[in-house]
């Protein structure tokens, strides 16, 4: 059973990139912390380059490629040094990507039968089969604004499969171009107009849409760009 849940960002999320950057966002997944957790545990972890030693989730990894546990990976994709400034906010989403793209690889690795059947007394099983059937499901939305549903497990199997057939060298993951800047005593980060716009054109723009300094309204920071910058 989903529990409904009130202050989602989500939907503030959604809509801010429709209006900042003009793109309209079709589908989207939603998977809570313990979800993600659930899933990378399921998958035997996720490896991820360290730089240093760490201690994550109570459990301490050397530097180098190192395989994290479920909870390891939450934690550093989402609360490791995370300092609520734009400067640690920018790290951490390099860290989520890293965390992101262990996943994709290991769900590219697997077969249906790993990520959902039916066994012969009419158990759901396999990877997406346990999370699912568990506390924290992924749900999915197909409008910017309505309720999001329930994926159907074998629908969720499928897309997997899907997107494990996407060649890695089709694969990016991309931060928005931009600086952390000083407005009176807040620091911000303030995104590189011009440089956003020339990187959602080229990566993120599968409609072909207008996107110029007319259409991308994101606040930039007067003078936060130089020319010797672009």
């Amino acid at each position: 059973e989903v529990e409904e849940r009130t202050g989602s960002a989500v939907g503030d999320l959604i809509r801010v990139i429709n209006e900042q950057y003009g793109l309209p966002i079709d589908n989207y997944l939603i998977l809570p912390r313990s979800g993600l957790s659930g899933l990378i545990e399921a998958l035997d972890g996720v490896e991820v380059e360290l730089s240093k030693k760490l201690t994550l989730a109570g459990e301490t990894y050397s530097s180098g490629v190192q395989v994290l546990t479920g909870p390891a990976a939450v934690d550093y994709a989402v609360t490791y040094n995370y300092k609520g400034t734009p400067a640690s906010d920018r790290d951490r989403m390099m860290r989520q990507r890293q965390v992101l793209a262990g996943l994709w690889l290991k769900i590219a690795a697997c077969e249906m039968k790993d990520l959902y059947y039916i066994d012969d007394l009419g158990a759901t099983k396999g990877v997406l089969g346990r999370l699912m059937t568990g506390k924290n499901p992924v749900r999915f939305n197909t409008t910017s604004f309505g309720k999001a549903r329930l994926l159907g497990i074998e629908d969720a199997a499928r897309f997997a499969m899907q997107l494990g057939k996407v060649p890695a060298e089709k694969v990016s993951f991309s931060i928005l171009p931009g600086s952390v800047q000083k407005v009176g005593t807040v620091s911000v980060y303030s995104v590189h107009r011009s440089q956003a716009i020339t990187l959602l054109n080229e990566q993120m723009n599968p409609y072909g849409l207008v996107l110029d300094e007319d259409t991308v309204m994101a606040p930039q920071v007067k003078d936060s760009v130089k020319d010797t910058d672009l």
